[in-house]
């Protein structure tokens, strides 16, 4: 089961690019990102390594993360796997940056095909995210109204 979701940004790929690869920007418009902690900080790069804690319908969920591939401004990719969990039990997160003519078009997913969830949940978590309406703004319209409003 993968999520996917996009946004059109007026700016471009350069400047919407610091807003998904540094963890602490991210936390800016992602309100499920409760703490990150990491040895460096700025843009992530292939290899890095930090540990992220999520809020998720009031229970906090810790993930070691490692950046698989990050190519600015263009392509992100983080794997997360929640400490102790078999190495073969992970989420994908990925961000997708394309330069058009008015700007960036960005799409994210997050593939929990490999996440351990349980076929029930997952058909429930597809079927509401298909047909359900969003509580509260949708977190890429957040990083729009952010990204634009820096530029």
């Amino acid at each position: 089961m993968t999520l996917v979701h996009k946004a059109w940004i007026d700016a471009a790929p350069a400047e919407v690019w610091p807003w998904v690869a540094d963890p602490m920007r991210v936390g800016e418009w992602n309100p499920k990102l409760v703490s990150i902690d990491r040895e460096s900080s700025g843009e992530l790069a292939t290899g890095d390594t930090y540990t992220v804690l999520y809020r998720m319908n009031g229970r906090d969920s810790e993930f070691d993360a490692v950046v698989r591939r990050s190519e600015p401004p263009y392509r992100l990719e983080i794997e997360l796997r929640e400490p102790g969990a078999p190495r073969d039990r992970v989420i994908v997160e990925s961000y997708r940056l394309e330069d058009r003519e008015a700007g960036t078009r960005l799409v994210q997913r997050i593939d929990l095909s490999h996440a351990g969830i349980a076929w029930p949940w997952r058909l429930l978590m597809s079927f509401l995210t298909r047909f359900g309406t969003p509580k509260g703004k949708p977190y890429l319209l957040r990083l729009r109204e952010l990204v634009e409003e820096s530029v």
